[in-house]
């Protein structure tokens, strides 16, 4: 007598019935490290920004002779850093009937993805004026005599008027670097040290960045990189502008039985002070 037939799910599929999670889970995007601990362009920028800036001015002496006619003025008008805007964008579509179909609302959801992915880019952009820096120091990873030489020549560059430890958001000398010198950065002792740190925090400040000997050091994975490694900076606030002539807008437009939701910004990034950084390059991974 053949045996009854035994139902299981691969061979009685009609029986069978999958679920759905009611939400939509998000991707990862890298939040803004950088464009936050930069000098803000007062205004708008328009098609083209300018930024004026003082040279520097030395000394001469007096002699005991001289009369105090005639002296060599010296010219305290630097050269501008001009600024150029670039519009953003990225653009989400779908139909009428996959609005109709679908059981969530696709243009809060897809529209607050897009604006994080949009935030990476304007860091990313920013980011990318440190390949421009004329003060490099180039090796595998950053190590502890890299990271004292950096600020240390940062210190010289701008002729002491940045130093570790320094309060104030204008005056506090600053590190981003690639999320792929994390290893390297907290092998060093300023940073895992409480006592030469600066803090009475152990081992670290917070998660996304660290101190160590009075500098805030923040990680990101949008450092750029190139042929050369990956351009990382110890820099200040004033290193460094972005000028905006609109931030990031989100909006939806319907054309016929097509929806669209677009999320758009233009603003430009540029170096305002080379000697306010030193770009730090490695060429070397430490993951």
């Amino acid at each position: 007598m053949a045996s009854p037939p035994v139902i299981t799910p691969t061979g009685t599929t009609g029986f069978n019935r999958s679920s759905w999670q009611d939400s939509v889970e998000g991707s990862t995007y890298q939040r803004q490290e950088f464009v936050p601990t930069i000098d803000e362009y007062s205004g708008k920028l328009l098609n083209l920004g300018n930024v004026r800036k003082y040279a520097r001015a030395t000394a001469s002496t007096l002699a005991q002779g001289d009369d105090g006619d005639g002296l060599t003025p010296v010219n305290i008008a630097g050269t501008p850093v001009t600024v150029t805007p670039a519009g953003r964008f990225i653009q989400v579509e779908w139909s009428a009937n996959e609005k109709a179909q679908i059981d969530f609302d696709l243009a809060n959801g897809g529209g607050a993805e897009i604006e994080q992915g949009l935030a990476e880019a304007v860091d990313q952009a920013a980011l990318a004026n440190i390949v421009s820096g004329t003060n490099v120091m180039s090796q595998a990873g950053v190590d502890a005599a890299m990271w004292r030489q950096a600020v240390g020549r940062l210190m010289g560059n701008t002729n002491g008027a940045f130093a570790p430890g320094e309060g104030g958001e204008a005056r506090m000398i600053r590190g981003i670097f690639s999320h792929t010198q994390y290893p390297n950065i907290m092998a060093i002792e300023e940073f895992t040290h409480a006592d030469v740190r600066g803090d009475s925090e152990n081992p670290q400040v917070k998660g996304i960045f660290t101190k160590g000997g009075g500098i805030n050091v923040r990680f990101t994975t949008v450092v750029t990189q190139d042929g050369s490694g990956w351009h990382n900076a110890v820099y200040v606030k004033s290193a460094f502008v972005i000028a905006w002539n609109q931030r990031t807008t989100s909006f939806e437009e319907q054309t016929e039985l097509l929806f669209r939701i677009n999320v758009f910004n233009n603003f430009g990034s540029a170096v305002k002070h080379d000697s306010r950084f030193v770009a730090l390059r490695t060429t070397a991974s430490g993951l």
